[in-house]
């Protein structure tokens, strides 16, 4: 996330977003040869990444307040 907000693509493995971020492509194989291919592909043809959604949606402070709420839905339904 913070190569995106900064405005650089990511190659990413072993997670999804539940939304699509322009900026963010999946590698498909693990392979030495797909991983050079795609960092080839996002040499050559750079992706635009879109800067303001991953900071309107993913920043600290957004996900600070998420983790808020998580703890406050278990402390009123078990401590109260």
């Amino acid at each position: 996330m913070e190569a995106l907000s900064s405005g650089l693509p990511v190659l990413a493995a072993g997670f999804s977003l539940k939304d699509s971020i322009e900026g963010i492509e999946y590698l498909d194989k693990l392979t030495p040869e797909s991983i050079a291919i795609q960092i080839k592909e996002m040499v050559e043809n750079p992706r635009k990444v879109d800067v303001f959604s991953v900071r309107k949606n993913y920043s600290w402070e957004v996900k600070a307040q998420e983790v808020e709420q998580v703890y406050d839905v278990v402390k009123k339904t078990y401590f109260q």
